[in-house]
């Protein structure tokens, strides 16, 4: 009837309204969020640079410490192969001193 048609044009002249109302102060906000970032420029671009500085120094470490690890490994092979050498040549050494007593020994036995 003629009162259902006048709330449907009431209502749809309220969605209307609501729907122009925030339509404008979504965009004020837009330009209020692009002025601020216009604003912010300088400290985005500072907080930036020490971001890559940090990274930069991060990778540099990373580097240095994997550097680190592989000169360690190889002391630390070297090292071994050191003990081992020397310990061969202790051996080595007992058993030319043992021959030499073994064989002064032997002789001594059969000259007296």
């Amino acid at each position: 009837t003629i009162r259902e048609e006048r709330l449907k044009e009431m209502e749809k002249a309220a969605t209307f309204l609501r729907k122009v109302w925030l339509g404008a102060q979504t965009k004020r906000q837009f330009k209020q969020l692009q002025e601020d970032f216009k604003n912010a420029e300088g400290t985005i671009i500072v907080i930036q640079r020490y971001m890559r500085g940090c990274l930069c120094r991060s990778r540099l470490w990373k580097e240095a410490v994997k550097t680190e690890e592989e000169n360690w490994a190889a002391i630390e092979i070297q090292r071994h192969w050191r003990g081992y050498c020397g310990r061969v040549k202790w051996e080595n050494t007992l058993e030319d001193v043992w021959r030499r007593e073994m064989a002064a020994a032997m002789l001594q036995r059969n000259l007296r």
